[in-house]
């Protein structure tokens, strides 16, 4: 039985195409590389032909010219493909996420496409090459502003992983400020039936994938030098900057949050009334609820229709109060971005998602 190809071997198979002097010899590992794509994703498969085809062409060109095309495909092609991508909403989450994973908040986007911005980051594994990524921002809050966000981002890139980050309202009998909330589970708590009898709640639960749940299960960031982390981005940050806010009692050596696996709620809602108890009661059993927000189902639907795995990972900045402060916003989001670049830099699971 043949081996079904994996991306290593088209690549591998790419590389010989290009570098293969005989016209008979190429035109039959033109034929392999076809065959060998149509058994792969197809976003990736649509960039490998195109490359081929390239290559293939090239042969009844003037030297020059080849060398402008390959130039071309190569940029595109390393520009456009990256192992992880982390999307926030706000652009205090944007600052901070920005913060915790080494982007100068001076510096220019790399990449711009439909007015989204992208900056290109990576994330050094021990013994491996580095995972690289982008950082990009929705703008808007909302579940349909999100899914349709990331129709932009992944018609531009490539992406093995997508990471949505950023700050939620949290439920005080499970969370404190300053916690650090993994989706477990997404629940689309904004879908809902009208009946005769009146409406209805219909939620929906959404689930990230098996393996990355699992390893979120006994990812212990705390052990691997988390909250020093977290402290030494924010004060060099605050320092560096003095628009960033923070708690006006923060003290960096001293603040020690909690990773905690939970339910994250989310609906186009903005929870300003204290109720977010009440709230995490009327869908489930209340002590699994750990968050409200209001992009994690949209992100969560559009990356399951693109074959994207994802993960929701949110700091509690409130507690969904009426006179809610917003000072701690920026360091809940370095806390959350920080633990997701912990997770990347250890885990199983974008190791094999690169074999």
């Amino acid at each position: 039985m043949t081996r079904q190809p994996t991306e290593n071997d088209v690549l591998t198979l790419l590389a010989l195409l290009r570098s293969e002097a005989s016209d008979d010899v190429a035109s039959i590992m033109f034929d392999d590389l076809v065959w060998s794509v149509s058994r792969l994703d197809e976003r990736f498969r649509s960039k490998v032909l195109v490359h081929a085809a390239a290559i293939m062409g090239s042969r009844w060109l003037d030297a020059e010219r080849a060398k402008d095309i390959f130039d071309q495909l190569d940029r595109w092609q390393v520009s456009r493909s990256v192992d992880f991508a982390l999307v926030t909403v706000k652009e205090r989450e944007f600052d901070a996420a920005k913060v915790a994973l080494g982007v100068d908040l001076r510096r220019e986007p790399d990449y711009s496409a439909r007015g989204a911005y992208f900056f290109d980051v990576e994330v050094a594994r021990e013994g491996q090459p580095p995972l690289k990524g982008i950082i990009t921002k929705c703008g808007t809050a909302g579940n349909s502003r999100m899914a349709a966000f990331l129709h932009t981002v992944f018609s531009t890139y490539e992406v093995r992983l997508c990471c949505l980050v950023g700050m939620a309202a949290g439920h005080s009998g499970q969370v404190r400020l300053g916690d650090v909330v993994f989706g477990d589970k997404i629940i689309d708590t904004g879908r809902g039936i009208s009946t005769t009898r009146g409406y209805e709640p219909d939620p929906a639960s959404l689930d990230p994938d098996l393996r990355i749940a699992r390893e979120m299960t006994s990812f212990r960031p705390e052990r691997l030098g988390w909250h020093d982390l977290i402290a030494k981005e924010v004060a060099a940050a605050t320092a560096d900057l003095d628009d960033l806010q923070v708690p006006e009692l923060f003290d960096p050596a001293t603040y020690r949050p909690r990773l905690i696996l939970k339910t994250i709620q989310a609906k186009d809602e903005l929870v300003e009334d204290g109720r977010v108890g009440r709230r995490a009661r009327w869908f489930g059993p209340e002590r699994r609820t750990g968050a409200l927000e209001m992009e994690g189902a949209g992100f969560a639907v559009t990356c399951d229709e693109q074959a994207v795995p994802w993960m929701v990972m949110r700091g509690i900045a409130d507690f969904g109060e009426p006179d809610r402060v917003k000072d701690w916003q920026f360091v809940s989001t370095v806390a959350a971005t920080t633990a997701v670049k912990l997770w990347l830099k250890s885990c199983r699971f974008m190791q094999d998602r690169r074999n």
